[in-house]
This record gives C-alpha cells, structure tokens and sequence, in this order.
C-alpha cells in the first residue's frame, strides 16, 4: 500500500480506526492529535489519561503497530534504529533485526520516540 505521507508523524489520529473508547482517551485526555504524538507518547503517559484502560491502551499500541507495518513504515523506524545503533557504536544491527525486535516488543512498555 503506497505511503500517503513520507512524514507518518504528521498522519491525523483518526486514520488508525480507534474505537470511540480508545479515541476519546488518546484525543481528549492524552492530548494527541497526530500518530506522531501517540508514538512519543510512554505506556505510563498513556496510562494516566482520563478513559485510558488496559483494553484502550492495547488497542491504541495494536492499532499503532498495524498502522505503521501496513503502510510501510516499520522499515523507516527500522532504519532509523540501524542508524542510531551504527552512530552510538553499540551494536551491529540490521535493518531485518530491528524489525524482529519491533515486532517482538509487546504492548507492556512498548514507546516510540521520535529523534
């Protein structure tokens, strides 16, 4: 599926399809209107929003993930690690690792954050 924007920070909230539940907490009481605002957002930050229960908060996490594998972006994070490993000199990660590691994380901690 082709990338709407090169810039899915940018991406309204709306776009994710979020229960009205979930919606509502990430909007109203965590205060994000963009993709990029839910993904610099911690699990603890999340957890504290008025309406934000362990169900929202895991379809929040789930419906991020989807987003982001689906419309291609996960391998943009992916580089992204690659290259902050590569610069910090700590490890020899490949983009394919990344992606494992990406995948395998669950929803409990589970953050984003944007450089």
């Amino acid at each position: 599926m082709p990338k709407p924007t090169a810039d899915w920070t940018v991406i309204p909230i709306k776009e994710l399809g979020l229960s009205t539940r979930a919606f509502n907490a990430v909007t109203r009481g965590a205060g994000c209107r963009t993709i990029g605002d839910l993904a610099a957002k911690s699990d603890a930050d999340l957890r504290t929003s008025p309406g934000m229960g362990p169900t929202s908060l895991q379809e929040c996490r789930q419906a991020l993930r989807r987003f982001l594998t689906e419309r291609g972006f996960m391998g943009d994070i992916a580089n992204a690690l690659v290259r902050a490993a590569r610069d910090a000199g700590t490890h020899d990660l490949t983009q394919s690792d990344a992606i494992a590691v990406i995948a395998a994380l669950g929803n409990e901690g589970w953050e984003l954050r944007r450089a």
